[in-house]
């Protein structure tokens, strides 16, 4: 059986403002080490005790496309650790992360999906990265990003 074309993920990404206004909205992709992540969680190896799931969503400014090999953000500006869980239901995960101004005043190119992560910028394993386009530098608002990951069957 041929695992690799049996099942796929599914990553969408939203930036909204804290009136609930959809600034931007996209799809990423699932670089290699995300899908070796879920590799080496799915595995159980000798002397592998622990995978943590996905923690930290990071913003950027780069505008370099995305190349599966990629391990972190081009330019990364900021992060910070997940705010809520939305869901875990129907085979999809929903999380948020609310970036008050003062931590993302910029022009928003690229955002990052992290799991294993600190605070510490390209810490963690990147699990997906996306393309984005939101200036924030002008306006200077508090954003709330909200990642969707869904698994689906090919079948």
């Amino acid at each position: 059986m041929d695992l690799i074309n049996t099942a796929k993920t599914t990553v969408n990404v939203q930036i909204h403002n804290t009136k609930g206004e959809l600034l931007w909205e996209g799809h990423n992709t699932t670089v290699m080490s995300g899908l070796n992540l879920l590799a080496l969680m799915l595995a159980q190896q000798a002397g592998i005790t622990t995978y943590s799931g996905l923690n930290y969503c990071s913003i950027g400014t780069s505008a370099t496309p995305i190349v599966s090999p990629q391990t972190q953000l081009v330019a990364e500006t900021y992060r910070l650790p997940f705010t809520s869980l939305i869901t875990v239901t129907n085979n999809q995960l929903a999380v948020q992360t609310f970036f008050p101004a003062a931590h993302c005043t910029v022009n928003i190119q690229e955002l990052g999906l992290f799991a294993m992560a600190t605070g510490t910028a390209n810490s963690g394993t990147m699990y997906a990265r996306v393309l984005a386009a939101y200036d924030n530098s002008v306006l200077a608002q508090d954003l709330i990003v909200t990642w969707s990951v869904a698994f689906n069957s090919l079948d």
